[in-house]
């Protein structure tokens, strides 16, 4: 089957649940040329990939991409070069000083259940932190020594307690004391000097380069993926992010000091990096080649001058290499380190006649603000279906339904929830429930708004897995690997037959959602419109009108007489349509896809 179509694609955060993707872009890539892509954290690996590989086949510099991407689930659950474990365990690679820690968390890894995980840790932790453990059992020791008859079985017992105790406070004292200088994180994505087999940020500049085929060390850049071709040594960028893109990427990180997630490409132009901190992150190649496109900035300069080491403002959209947006948005809190940039606090006092120092701002997981961007790539009224993918449990009721798309026409009786029941039961698994379902509410409840809205919903392909899959377990058997690989393709599947064209008109997914998308604009113009002619028509001094034909306003002012002009005659004119449609008696919200939406000023993310 020719590719004859185009869509876009975004995909859920899940760090090692994101091998469900390489199968599902694989499956769709038969029939659709993807135009703009979009992930956060393990799904911005998997969005990384899927560009890459889309401009290797478009591009003809590597036409098997694909079929390259789908095989490697098997890659990863196969064994490492060179080390113990499987490949995707051994991408991520704990510094030195958290070779120990490390190890407890995979000792913790596919626990039958919450006794066998304690133990299992306990044992870990005593043969890890013998000191601590030695300390906490020497209160217990020595009751059983100098004691007799029940007092020497209680010092027995104490000794085994406190050897637990001591080596778990032991291992928590040494974590806390060496996260900081880790940037909160066990693995930076580089080797460890330790295991010989690649790291995380090593294996991807390299993968994400054969995707593409693109040779040499020169990391691969969002203005390739945007012009669809491969620049040639000593080419300037092939294009500059005006014109259309062939191919979009977008991912989102978290800056954790200002408390709000960022898209990547950065909009910004006041952000700044240091060649030796990105050494840690990044391998050479890709910090050389920021360092050599760093963008030309004064600020970076002052911020040199003052601080006497060298900071260098990022460089332009067109020369950011994929490799750094993907590591910035797969930062999982103390598993991946936090990825370093520097900004200016303007409110500082210090910086009120001009730069002069700068503020270290760490980037985190995407996930812990956006865990499922769904609404990038959004048109009012799309030209081209985006498909959405969500990592979910398994419904109990359904434990065998790997995937689940809900049929085109039903959508307009509304995304049936499912609502797990939490757990009262006395005991501290109640309790950490309850918490869980609190920290999972914080991070996700604007994802979940945006999943139910007309629009959405009729578009998302819902993946299933279990606890023993993806999530933080590292070291998951190849079956377990292949299994939701496989889950992957199944889901590609679902969105091709729901939404390829040629079906019947009102019988197919994408007319349908051309359907909801027209009712759902109509309807929030209806709202708009009636609240402008209202605004307009009163006499408040001054008026709309006024205001903006206000030519001495030095605030946000017309560049010239025309734009003035064209501005009022386009304010009259939707009051006039508000007007209008109050003039009917009609409402064109009635019968519109419920929930209805809500329209107001949100910074683009």
């Amino acid at each position: 089957m020719s590719v004859t179509h185009q869509c876009d694609l975004v995909m859920k955060g899940g760090i090692t649940s994101g091998v469900i993707y390489p199968r599902l872009v694989e499956e769709l890539s038969k029939v659709y040329r993807f135009r703009s892509i979009g992930g956060t954290s393990a799904g911005a690996i998997a969005a990384g990939a899927a560009a890459a590989a889309q401009l290797g086949v478009s591009s003809g510099a590597n036409p098997e991409a694909f079929k390259r991407l789908g095989e490697l689930p098997r890659k990863l659950g196969g064994a490492a070069a060179g080390a113990p474990g499987s490949m995707l365990l051994n991408l991520f690679q704990p510094q030195r000083a958290f070779l120990r820690h490390f190890a407890l968390l995979t000792a913790a890894l596919n626990a039958p259940s919450g006794p066998r995980l304690l133990s299992r840790v306990a044992l870990a932790a005593v043969w890890r932190f013998p000191l601590g453990a030695l300390l906490g059992a020497l209160p217990g020791i020595l009751i059983a020594l100098y004691g007799a008859g029940i007092a020497r079985a209680l010092g027995v017992a104490f000794a085994l307690a406190g050897m637990a105790l001591g080596a778990a406070l032991a291992a928590l004292r040494s974590l806390g004391r060496a996260l900081p200088a880790n940037d909160f994180g066990m693995c930076n994505g580089m080797p460890n000097e330790v295991t010989p087999a690649d790291a995380l940020s090593t294996w991807l500049h390299r993968y994400l380069n054969d995707l593409a085929g693109k040779p040499g060390d020169a990391p691969l850049t969002l203005g390739e993926l945007w012009a669809g071709r491969l620049r040639g040594a000593g080419e300037p960028a092939p294009h500059d992010g005006k014109a259309e893109k062939e191919i979009e990427l977008a991912m989102i990180t978290t800056a954790l000091n200002t408390g709000r997630p960022f898209r990547f490409p950065f909009e910004t132009s006041e952000l700044y990096f240091t060649r030796e901190e990105f050494a840690r992150f990044l391998p050479e190649p890709v910090v050389n080649w920021m360092v050599e496109h760093a963008r030309d900035s004064e600020n970076a300069r002052k911020l040199s001058a003052a601080a006497g080491k060298t900071f260098l403002a990022l460089p332009l959209a067109q020369d950011m290499p994929v490799l750094l947006g993907v590591r910035m948005s797969l930062s999982f809190p103390l598993l991946l380190s936090a990825v370093p940039l520097y900004a200016v606090d303007w409110t500082r006092k210090h910086n009120a006649e001009g730069a002069t120092r700068a503020v270290r701002v760490l980037f985190s997981d995407g996930g812990i603000c956006s865990n499922f961007p769904v609404h990038f790539f959004d048109g009012l009224l799309p030209t081209r279906p985006t498909f959405g993918v969500n990592l979910k449990p398994f419904h109990e009721d359904f434990p065998q339904d790997r995937v689940f798309m809900p049929p085109p026409l039903e959508n307009d009786r509304g995304l049936k929830t499912y609502i797990p029941e939490l757990p009262t039961t006395p005991g501290f698994g109640s309790v950490f429930r309850f918490l869980g379902s609190i920290v999972n509410t914080m991070q996700n409840w604007r994802d979940q708004l945006q999943i139910g809205m007309p629009g959405y919903r009729d578009r998302i392909v819902h993946v299933c897995h279990t606890d023993q899959e993806g999530g933080l377990n590292l070291n998951m058997e190849s079956k377990i690997i292949e299994d939701l690989a496989d889950g992957g393709a199944l889901a590609a599947s679902a969105l091709r037959d729901a939404f390829l064209p040629g079906q019947e008109p009102g019988g197919g997914a994408w007319y349908n959602h051309r359907r909801i998308r027209m009712r759902t604009l109509l309807a929030g113009i209806d709202r708009q419109l009636r609240s402008i002619h209202r605004a307009v028509g009163r006499t408040d001094t001054p008026t709309w009108a006024e205001v903006v034909g206000d030519a001495e306003c030095r605030a946000y002012e017309f560049r010239s007489h025309k734009h003035r002009e064209l501005a009022m005659e386009v304010l009259a004119d939707l009051a006039a349509l508000g007007r209008k449609l109050e003039a009917t008696g009609l409402d064109l919200a009635t019968g519109a896809p419920r929930p209805e939406s809500e329209w107001r000023p949100t910074p683009r993310v």
